[in-house]
């Protein structure tokens, strides 16, 4: 029995009729009209704008409650006896309305939708004018990351906020769409002694009674999702002001705040928040748009940051790093501080009109970060971070049912599908094709142009992509970047080189990339800016047809179809021999794309397994890291679903990676590059738990323990995570409850992680099904719930137990899991690789109809047929 506590809530209906109000037929006729008016379950109707709020809530993290009262001008521009808003879980909410001439009404509200749609009913027909609407209410703090919600820490409780998409419903009445901008005046009443945190400094702060009362500066326009605010026993932490610059004549304050005693850990992010800001201003040719910049560190935490302006919210692990915090966290500490900042420009100065846009917002910060933090440090590998992006993203994007980057948002149930890694990944990949093909001058300047013209308001795909095509002075662009924008796909170009009487051309035919067992149409078409070079020299033209020629000057002797490895496609060639043999003289980059390709090859049929396994020894020899490594997942998926002899595959899995690990250790070493360091874990993690090498896992079994007994360990922090992995799957039971037991104690973001992915990665069945019990244990965070249950879906020996207990536990994980995200749960069995279980999948979800699932669940059991093809071939 499915049972939903967030679900609809009837708020009934509250104050009276106005009883002196002219009750007339037209009126009457108009109110008939309201109740029949089809419930705007996407965008609200345009004839009412929000025009500023005014709002004060009180809020003490210690109760199950908190209340709220405020003020939104509106204007009304058509004469009508009701309007539609926003408002989810309230409770004893009233409005009341303040016409243009003083009078004050009473309203009528009903609950229209359980996304959050409210009726507000007027006495009597309203002509066009200005009116305040006056709420009061109460809500619950909400139990699932989503809205205002509760934080529980070392006996402490802390209120924090996450309202992007359409979740400050839950804290506030409003209207809850990203192209309503307003400036917001919030007034904060917590408990004395307590802190808070908003987008904003404070102006005001005033004591009564046990409340202090504490009063924000006004904002700029910000849409609903992007209000913020903090409440607790916090540490404030004061940082380094970010200088003044050419662009800005006044320093930026920058804070960090964290829960009590973990203020200490923010130094290494607030000494290099700084820089990467002063970084982002210049690329923008724009000064940071906001009063004063604070990083917050919250202990659970549904999405990984988000992008408040002037308050961005980040989990603990990306914010807190101690003076001997692995490469890795800093690393993603350097790309996801750079993403959010760049949504203070791209997303917060510039806001999509609707959802349909997220795109504008996720891509360009996606793209943008990775610029940023590679020039803040140019050695950590950023630099590829787009070009490895799209590769992943093409593996979903060759799903028939899969979403365009611009995807057509109808209802409020759809919006949490458009975050996913074609908004993601395959948008940033479009936007690097695009600056690689109108050079990054013209690119930036059109981006410049794009934020000043719409700065404080809105923007679409098509004010983007002409002001690129401007700027490019190159009308062709904007049709070329839609047609990315707007369709479904990977395009695959097949080459063929001809050479004649000294001349040489290519035949180059466009179709849809199809993997194996495939049952989409490959006959599709983009406008496809093509950049290949030959014998050397780069050239560009744009595809605009199926099939295209190019004379070339003389017969080639080298091709490569995707010069500089930016190009969002994948290509086939007669013979891959030569270009596997020229890898180590190109660009990282555009090696990166021949290897996409071939590993594309295998996936469609085009190329054998015995052909693919034959070219993988000279590929693990190659110098690059990346390029010996591209090999990793494919020789995973044949190891499971394609050989016998699985023994035979991984004695030469450790044949072919073992000395290359050998000869890095497994310690760090002074001298040794970033990429060594990332190599070191890449190569150890495969081959530990993928080749299973014994000699390697006894050494990690050896480390963990000396961690465990707080003795020094003859290995790299980074593979710490590894280590506990590997050594609670071999120690077993003893291990998993020390593990479990450390687990309880600790309260450290990193640590939890670690031990918690490495309960999750148990494949004996009796230990499992432990760690399948520990999703619904009191003590969890929401977030590492999620740690567990994926990790145990994702285990090839435990996904059919955990598919099992999904199907029991199913109503106690949806009282515990944010509302918008069990939409996604399908996708947590997208590891199943029969046809049997893509209709046991298929039908079980079908029947639970969680609204705004439907792409999901197609997109799953797609995978799962795809795998069955290839292990089937």
């Amino acid at each position: 029995m499915r049972i939903v506590l967030l679900g609809i809530l009837m708020l009934g209906l509250f104050g009276c009729q106005d009883p002196s109000a002219e009750t007339t037929a037209q009126g009457t006729a108009k109110a008939q009209a309201a109740v029949q008016e089809k419930v705007p379950v996407g965008q609200l109707p345009d004839w009412v704008t929000p025009l500023r709020y005014q709002l004060t809530l009180w809020v003490n993290p210690n109760d199950e409650n908190f209340h709220g009262q405020g003020s939104i001008a509106i204007e009304l521009t058509k004469a009508s006896d009701h309007l539609w808003m926003h408002a989810k879980d309230m409770d004893q909410l009233t409005i009341q309305v303040a016409t243009a001439k003083g009078d004050t009404l009473s309203t009528t509200i009903a609950n229209k939708d359980p996304s959050g749609v409210i009726l507000v009913k007027f006495p009597h027909t309203l002509q066009p004018q200005k009116l305040h609407l006056e709420m009061h209410y109460q809500a619950p703090f909400n139990k699932a990351l989503e809205g205002l919600y509760k934080v529980n820490e070392q006996g402490r409780s802390y209120a924090f906020t996450q309202f992007e998409a359409i979740d400050a419903r839950r804290a506030f009445p409003g209207f809850d769409e990203p192209r309503f901008k307003t400036p917001f005046d919030l007034t904060l009443a917590i408990p004395n002694g307590m802190k808070a945190v908003a987008n904003t400094p404070e102006v005001k702060t005033e004591q009564k009674g046990d409340w202090t009362f504490i009063q924000f500066a006004k904002t700029k326009p910000l849409p609903t999702y992007l209000l913020a605010f903090a409440v607790g026993d916090l540490d404030i932490v004061k940082g380094p002001d970010i200088a003044k610059n050419g662009l800005r004549d006044h320093v930026i304050p920058l804070r960090g705040v964290a829960v009590h005693g973990k203020g200490e850990q923010l130094r290494f992010a607030l000494e290099n928040t700084g820089d990467l800001v002063s970084r982002l201003e210049q690329y923008f040719g724009i000064a940071y748009p906001y009063k004063k910049l604070d990083i917050i560190a919250v202990p659970d935490f549904a999405a990984g940051a988000m992008e408040n302006p002037g308050a961005i919210t980040f989990r603990e692990q990306f914010l807190l790093l101690g003076d001997d915090a692995p490469f890795w966290q800093k690393r993603l500490f350097g790309a996801v501080t750079a993403h959010e900042l760049a949504h203070q420009w791209f997303g917060d100065l510039v806001t999509l009109p609707w959802w349909t846009d997220t795109w504008l917002n996720e891509s360009f910060a996606t793209w943008a970060g990775a610029k940023i933090a590679n020039q803040w440090r140019p050695g950590w590998g950023y630099d590829l971070d787009v070009e490895r992006g799209a590769h992943r993203a093409m593996s979903a994007d060759s799903l028939v049912n899969m979403r365009e980057v611009r995807q057509p948002i109808h209802n409020n149930a759809d919006v949490d599908n458009a975050f996913d890694s074609i908004t993601y990944q395959k948008g940033a990949a479009v936007l690097k094709m695009f600056e690689d093909f109108v050079g990054p001058a013209a690119f930036q300047k059109g981006v410049h142009q794009y934020l000043t013209a719409n700065a404080w308001g809105t923007g679409s795909a098509s004010d983007f992509v002409n002001a690129i095509a401007s700027a490019a002075n190159n009308p062709a662009v904007s049709d070329a970047f839609m047609s990315f924008l707007t369709q479904t796909g990977v395009p695959k170009i097949t080459v063929l080189s001809h050479c004649q009487n000294g001349h040489g051309s290519l035949s180059l035919s466009q179709s849809r990339y199809l993997p194996l067992g495939s049952k989409g149409d490959p006959h599709r078409t983009w406008l496809l800016p093509f950049c290949y070079s030959s014998d050397g020299n780069r050239h560009c033209e744009m595809l605009t047809g199926m099939n295209t020629a190019i004379s070339l000057p003389a017969c080639p002797t080298s091709l490569l179809p995707n010069a500089d490895g930016a190009g969002y496609y994948r290509f086939s060639v007669e013979h891959w021999q030569p270009l596997i043999s020229s890898l180590s003289s190109l660009t990282r980059a555009e090696a990166l794309a021949v290897l996409d390709s071939f590993n594309a090859a295998l996936a469609d049929g085009s190329l054998s397994v015995s052909q693919y396994l034959a070219q993988v020894p000279m590929l693990a020899s190659l110098k690059a890291g990346e390029l010996a490594t591209a090999p990793l997942g494919p020789l995973t998926f044949i190891l499971e679903h394609q050989t016998k002899d699985k023994a035979a595959l991984r004695n030469k899995m450790q044949l072919w990676y073992g000395a290359r690990l050998k000869a890095l250790g497994l310690q760090a070493k002074p001298e040794e590059t970033k990429e060594d360091t990332q190599l070191r874990s890449t190569l150890a993690t495969f081959l530990a738990l993928t080749a299973k090498d014994k000699p390697l896992r006894q050494q990690l079994d050896q480390a963990a323990e000396a961690h465990l007994a707080n003795a020094p360990m003859a290995i790299s922090p980074d593979l710490l995570g590894l280590a506990l992995k590997v050594w609670v799957q071999d120690a077993g039971q003893p291990a998993f409850d020390r593990l479990k037991e450390r687990l309880g104690d600790s309260q450290d973001a990193i640590e939890r992680q670690a031990v918690l992915n490495a309960l999750a990665s148990v494949e004996q069945p009796k230990l499992a099904a432990q760690s399948r019990d520990l999703i619904l244990a009191p003590a969890l965070r929401v977030n590492e719930r999620m740690m567990l249950l994926s990790g145990q879906a994702a285990g090839q020996a435990s996904r059919d137990a955990t598919y099992a207990w999904f199907k029991e536990h199913l109503p106690e994980l949806e009282v515990l899991w944010p509302e918008a995200s069990r939409q996604r749960f399908v996708k947590l069995f997208s590891g199943f690789c029969t046809e049997q279980k893509a209709q046991d999948v298929d039908a079980f979800f079908t029947k639970l109809n969680f609204q705004g699932a439907e792409r999901n669940l197609k997109g799953t059991v797609e995978r799962i047929q795809l795998c069955s093809a290839r292990a089937n071939q």
